[in-house]
């Protein structure tokens, strides 16, 4: 019969890792496909498949250390060797269009569980300054949108 190869590397940070950019880019039902396969970002066939992960490690290495995880230098493209590196959390936040584990895969916007309703926000001088509660996502990006126009574009127009 057939017997699946295995690495002894399943429980590894660099397996969940991999396995995660999988899900994200191709399974439909992943909180976070919307703003990953949802919007056209897509995993290398080198990183798919059989002998994905292998190839994925020897292409990215291992994790350097904690608190670096999997970040693609072009947000807008996919997951290929030249696009990804391992990065911490101060690399990412700068490069970063999203907050890592937003339920909304929109930056400022989040699910409320306990009012069932998407909730805006945005950091200004270091406060957060609410924008309210929608209960349509889309209503609650279009006030992030607006606010990032409107407190942002000054400051990045100067820049």
């Amino acid at each position: 019969g057939y017997k699946r190869k295995t690495h002894g590397l399943t429980n590894s940070v660099e397996y969940v890792a991999w396995q995660h950019m999988i899900r994200r880019c191709n399974v439909p039902t992943m909180p976070n496909f919307r703003i990953y396969g949802g919007r056209g970002i897509k995993v290398c066939d080198r990183w798919m498949g059989e002998d994905g992960f292998i190839n994925f490690l020897n292409d990215m290495g291992k994790r350097p250390e904690k608190g670096y995880s999997l970040d693609r230098i072009d947000n807008d493209k996919g997951y290929y060797p030249d696009n990804c590196r391992w990065a911490n959390r101060q690399i990412q936040s700068i490069n970063q269009s999203v907050r890592l584990g937003s339920s909304s895969g929109v930056r400022g916007v989040s699910y409320h569980k306990t009012s069932g309703k998407w909730y805006a926000q945005i950091g200004i001088n270091h406060k957060k300054v609410s924008l309210g509660y929608y209960v349509n996502i889309d209503d609650a990006i279009s006030a992030r949108k607006a606010a990032e126009e409107k407190y942002f574009k000054p400051i990045l127009d100067k820049a």
